[in-house]
């Protein structure tokens, strides 16, 4: 086509002159205009397989590293040149590939902190039996005196397991679960707690004060709610000392409903605050393992009341006491 329009453009001049161009100078124009749409072709299609190349190559790359992921090689990233949609899709794989790499490492420390919490009774359940096999003259005593240590150290585990169990439950837990949720009186929630959690707190010498006047009706699974509040309340009466008060105080705002859990005990250092929520972690682990504690209620709480699109707040200082606050939506069509 750029060859005929040059002839005819070439054929149109020289007719305005009045003259016609001889045969051979319009054989000259046609060649010349032949060999550029030529090399025109020649160097479009060079940068069209260029370009196609790099796209493959691109492409390559990343389906490689998808794979390797899908292998279980953690950690992978790609190279990201451009901003175009290819560059896109490698930026979205860099941010899945990120966040997988954080669930795996969490999945590797849950194994490893479970696995030891595990260990500890196991052990010391072993270390007392063998005491019992390995002395014939054993008096009597004694041996009531390691089956009852032993048979602590059972209900430890079978603390432990239970509230694994309880993660793994809150774990799998999808929109699906909505289907679940009825309208409950949160102040029944809490007065069960209260008269639950009285005994004990009697039984170590501190006040357990309950202020819930007003009926507040919400949307929630009554189960995952109770052992949520219940953990943190039990949390509270654990770290307080003896002779010290827990008091438990039930708030209804305009869209929302606050439990405050308010304790005078050891309270909780500014840089242990963010942490306590994390699964095994307890702020002293001398005090958590002569109360009984795994550092799993806390995570359990905080988990059920995510669940209840609700959040947990913390203020705390050492020496001073600590005070949590639930706070879940209201239902907003009564």
């Amino acid at each position: 086509m750029l060859a005929l329009s040059a002839v005819i453009g070439t054929c149109t001049i020289v007719r305005t002159g009045g003259r016609f161009a001889s045969a051979s100078k319009v054989l000259a124009l046609i060649a010349d205009s032949a060999f550029f749409s030529i090399v025109i072709t020649i160097v479009s299609g060079v940068m069209i397989v260029s370009f196609v190349g790099k796209i493959k190559k691109r492409l390559t790359d990343y389906t490689s590293s998808i794979k390797d992921m899908s292998d279980g090689k953690i950690g992978e990233k790609l190279e990201i040149t451009g901003n175009d949609e290819i560059s896109k899709l490698g930026k979205a794989f860099n941010d899945m590939s990120e966040k997988y790499s954080i669930i795996e490492a969490q999945r590797t420390e849950f194994v490893s902190n479970a696995s030891h919490e595990l260990k500890t009774p196991l052990s010391s359940i072993k270390l007392m039996a063998d005491s019992i096999i390995q002395t014939p003259e054993i008096e009597m005593d004694y041996v009531r005196e390691f089956l009852t240590d032993m048979n602590e150290e059972v209900e430890r585990l079978n603390r432990i397991v239970n509230k694994l169990l309880y993660i793994t439950k809150m774990d799998t837990l999808t929109e699906n679960m909505s289907g679940t949720l009825e309208l409950i009186n949160l102040k029944d929630v809490v007065m069960g707690i209260n008269k639950n959690l009285i005994p004990i707190a009697e039984k170590e010498s501190k006040q357990l004060i309950l202020n819930a006047d007003d009926d507040i009706l919400i949307m929630a699974n009554k189960d995952i709610l109770w052992q949520a509040v219940y953990n943190i309340i039990d949390n509270a009466l654990k770290y307080t000392s003896e002779q010290g008060k827990v008091e438990v105080t039930l708030i209804k705002e305009t869209k929302r409903a606050i439990i405050v859990v308010k304790d005078d005990g050891v309270g909780i250092a500014s840089e242990d605050v963010h942490r306590i929520f994390d699964r095994f972690y307890r702020v002293d682990k001398a005090r958590s393992r002569e109360t009984g504690g795994t550092g799993l209620g806390l995570s359990i709480a905080h988990s059920a009341i995510e669940f209840h699109n609700g959040s947990i707040e913390v203020t705390s200082r050492p020496g001073e006491g600590s005070e949590f606050k639930i706070i879940l939506p209201l239902v907003d069509w009564l």
